[in-house]
Parts: C-alpha cells; structure tokens; sequence
C-alpha cells in the first residue's frame, strides 16, 4: 500500500487506497488522534476483495497529514473555555476534499468514534456524496445524546500522546484496553504491531515503520 497526497479545503491529507478504483467506492474516517493505519490491512484487503475501493487517512492533525500550527487546546475546548480551532464540520469538508481529489462523486461513508461524528457531518452536509453511512461506537454531535463515556476514559482522550516510540506504544496500548469489550479484550499480540507501526517520526526519523508526527 503507497502513501498519497491530497489538498482539499486548504488542508493536505495523506491518504492510501486499496483495490480497484472500479468498484464501489468505501471511505473510511477514523477517530480522534487514530492514523489511517488503524483501519487494519487485513480489514482494508477484505473489503476490497468484497468489490470495495477503499480509501483511508489521515484527519488533520495526525499522522502525514497536515498539523496545525497551533492545534487544539482539546480539555479547554471540551469546557468551552476557548473556541475551537476547528469543527467537526471542517474536517467533514476535508474528507469531501479528498472524495473530489480522487475525482468520486459518492462512496459508502464508514466512520468510527469521532470518525463517526465526522462521517454524519459529511452525510447530512452532503447527501448526494454518500452512499451509505456507517458510524460505529459514535453518538449524534448533541449534547444531550450519547453522552455515556466512562469518566475514567477521559484522561486517555483528553491528554496529548507522548512524542517518544516506548511512551506512545505504552499509551496507546493503554487507551486500547480501555476502550476494548470485556468479552473480547484487545491484546498486545494482536495490537502492539499496530501502535508500533505508528510510531512519533519526529523521534524516530530513521524507523523503518514510523509514520507519525505528535499531535
């Protein structure tokens, strides 16, 4: 799979796809600080031999993807102390942007957690462009909908990752236990190589597997 690069409201994205461009065209949108690698490969080459064109990225302010110059204070904003430095609505424009790069004039909109936010924000704004659309473990962006995180969850979301390989790795793996069933807990073995591969670039620039920068 080969790293690409789009510009779409005003911000560059790096993107992958996987498949023929062909079929039917599948975006996937994934979470906060979530890099497009967390969409599993094995997962991304399924679906494309389910007859899917797969495209997924990085959102603004992960991974290759742009980083602001001054990204979000994300506890302040969560207590509307300070303005956003963007919406949710933004970054649905993003995903447009990279939907007409790729010259697709509508796909099957799949989005998970916040990614799930930033998929119904693309589907209500833009109907025509979706297909269909799947959130998954998402919520309506509605203050009085949804609103159920485990207060213990918040520290994990709210705090910025740690720009080192063995600080991210042991951060990430943390967060995944967190957020995984009870019934079918996410383990080292069938995580670890994904929170590796997405390793700080800044601290790690000759890693063969890194491809992240701090957020």
């Amino acid at each position: 799979m080969t790293e690409h690069f789009a510009t779409g409201n005003g911000i560059s994205l790096c993107y992958e796809t996987i498949g023929s461009p062909g079929n039917r065209p599948l975006l996937l949108i994934f979470g906060m600080y979530g890099q497009l690698i967390w969409w599993d490969d094995a997962l991304c080459r399924q679906l494309a031999s389910e007859g899917f064109f797969v495209t997924r990225f990085d959102n603004r302010d992960s991974g290759r993807s742009q980083h602001l110059t001054t990204p979000p204070h994300l506890l302040r904003t969560a207590l509307r102390l300070t303005r956003p430095a963007y919406t949710l609505t933004d970054m649905a424009e993003d995903a447009l942007g990279l939907l007409d790069h790729l010259h697709i004039p509508a796909a099957h909109i799949v989005g998970a957690s916040m990614g799930g936010m930033i998929a119904q924000e693309l589907a209500l704004r833009h109907p025509h462009r979706a297909l269909s659309l799947t959130s998954m473990m998402s919520t309506p962006h509605a203050l009085t909908i949804g609103r159920r995180t485990d207060p213990t969850l918040l520290p994990y979301l709210l705090r910025r990752h740690p720009t080192d390989l063995d600080g991210y790795i042991r951060t990430s793996m943390a967060m995944l236990r967190k957020l995984s069933s009870p019934t079918c807990p996410s383990t080292k073995t069938a995580r670890g190589p994904s929170c590796a591969a997405a390793t700080p670039e800044a601290s790690t620039p000759t890693a063969p597997t890194a491809r992240w920068q701090p957020s």
